[in-house]
């Protein structure tokens, strides 16, 4: 069903838009929810932000906006949603704020998509490892079923986007979801070092992928972790954030490059 959206023009180029979702026990309802516009700098800490491939997240269930605010539960930024999709100038003064908006997040949330038993397992497989390296790694058979499932989670179309830097990278509390499964992506960045460091080219050759293309698949990811830990330091050793964000500007043309390969 098509949403219909009522936008008050933003006050000023510093403002946002949240969504704030009504409660509801029953995960088949319509989902309701009322805009908010404030001033970003009001606005942190008190609105997750939504990173996704662009085509989803799909609506299977229709939604409204509702005029008066009710007990709210969840104050939620999705730019798909918040941005005026029909306000040219609108959207690019947002565009231009997007690094600052997933700054600003309490949290943000990677959607990976609807998931299944297959990406169970892989999160399953993936933890083991991040938590025991040689132990998560143990029987790991070149012709198993882990394997596959395993290629199956690091082709996902949300492991290929460019603006998987500045979404993931530039906040310190993320969370990847897939169906219903919430992973640290923490836990998943050590993983993936580990993957990336204990894969040769034999074993990377086991996953069902042509070694080269696993290796820059896993390089990738593994520079997004690598950036994502180095903001981590710079932020708690108060050095200013500006110096990482023109790191990571400086190194988009390079990552473009990796995942052009995938």
């Amino acid at each position: 069903m098509p949403v219909t959206h009522i936008f008050k023009a933003l006050p000023s180029r510093s403002h946002i838009r949240v969504m704030i979702l009504e409660p509801s026990g029953d995960p088949a309802s319509t989902l309701r929810f009322l805009f908010h516009e404030d001033l970003l700098s009001n606005l942190e800490g008190r609105y997750e932000a939504i990173s996704y491939t662009w085509g989803t997240p799909d609506l299977e269930f229709p939604i409204h906006l509702v005029d008066e605010q009710e007990t709210a539960v969840l104050w939620l930024w999705a730019d798909t949603v918040c941005i005026n999709q029909n306000d040219h100038s609108e959207k690019e003064g947002q565009i231009r704020m997007m690094v600052d908006i997933f700054r600003g997040a309490k949290r943000v949330l990677a959607w990976l998509g609807p998931g299944g038993h297959s990406e169970d397992e892989a999160f399953q497989f993936l933890e083991r490892v991040s938590r025991d390296p040689k132990r998560g790694l143990d029987g790991f058979s070149p012709f198993s079923e882990l394997a596959k499932t395993l290629r199956k989670l690091l082709a996902l179309p949300y492991f290929t986007r460019l603006w998987i830097l500045q979404e993931l990278v530039f906040n310190l509390d993320v969370i990847l979801r897939c169906g219903s499964i919430e992973f640290p992506f923490l836990r998943f960045c050590v993983a993936i070092e580990v993957l990336k460091d204990n894969l040769g080219g034999g074993g990377l050759s086991m996953i069902g992928l042509p070694p080269h293309a696993l290796r820059v698949r896993l390089r990738s990811l593994k520079k997004i972790s690598q950036l994502w830990k180095r903001h981590t330091m710079i932020i708690r050793e108060g050095v200013d954030p500006q110096y990482l964000q023109d790191t990571i500007l400086g190194l988009l043309v390079q990552f473009s490059d990796c995942t052009s390969l995938l």
